[in-house]
């Protein structure tokens, strides 16, 4: 985890695609759906060991690859400091990315939902996340 969050980790093809993967020349390919609960002890986890202990968690609960953890991480912290949840469901979509003209295989693109809802059970709010990653 600590060579995948390492400053001097060189960059991937996945964090130069942003979101040019719109458009006719694309094709997206669904892939999967993929659901994962964190509740109140992993949130408390992830608040003291912010993205290291977020990716750890992800690549369990959605099998994730390391550095597509550290995204999705990254963005799962945000959302827990910024709104203090009880509970966090993330729903993912995940979806291969193929040149139109040839069919051939350009990355893969994640589609996330972040539900944060408060003890209660009360959505308090839905954040949204698109990232692409090339093998996955």
């Amino acid at each position: 985890m600590k060579l995948a969050t390492s400053k001097s980790m060189p960059q991937t093809r996945g964090a130069t695609v942003g979101s040019d993967v719109t458009g006719s020349q694309y094709k997206h390919i669904f892939v999967s759906n993929l659901s994962y609960t964190i509740d109140n002890t992993a949130i408390a986890q992830i608040e003291i060991g912010g993205v290291e202990t977020a990716a750890s968690l992800l690549i369990t609960g959605l099998h994730l690859p390391g550095s597509t953890a550290v995204t999705v991480g990254s963005f799962l912290v945000s959302v827990v400091l910024a709104t203090s949840p009880s509970k966090v469901v993330i729903n993912q979509s995940l979806y291969e990315v193929h040149f139109a003209y040839d069919n051939s295989y350009y990355t893969h693109c994640y589609h996330d939902i972040l539900y944060s809802y408060d003890s209660g059970g009360h959505l308090m709010d839905t954040t949204k996340s698109y990232h692409q990653a090339v093998g996955g």
